[in-house]
């Protein structure tokens, strides 16, 4: 998965929030499944080693979990 990729769903989700029930805070989870292949499953060195910081004014957290191997990654306190 693209660091561009991963931007343009933080965009696309941030859009939406508009319509989300008011809550305290927000989390996003983006869930890349390693099992299908019409994904690009591969989380890139520099999201994984710290170097790229994904941000977003909307969500607290930015959660990244690949299903195999099974990888979870915050990646916004």
């Amino acid at each position: 998965m693209s660091i561009d990729k991963l931007e343009q769903t933080l965009i696309t989700k941030g859009k939406k929030a508009k319509n989300y029930r008011i809550c305290d805070t927000y989390w996003l989870l983006v869930v890349i499944d390693s099992f299908d292949r019409a994904q690009e499953q591969v989380i890139p060195q520099e999201i994984l080693n710290g170097k790229v910081k994904l941000a977003s004014n909307f969500y607290e957290k930015i959660i990244l979990f690949q299903t195999a191997p099974e990888l979870v990654l915050e990646l916004q306190k």
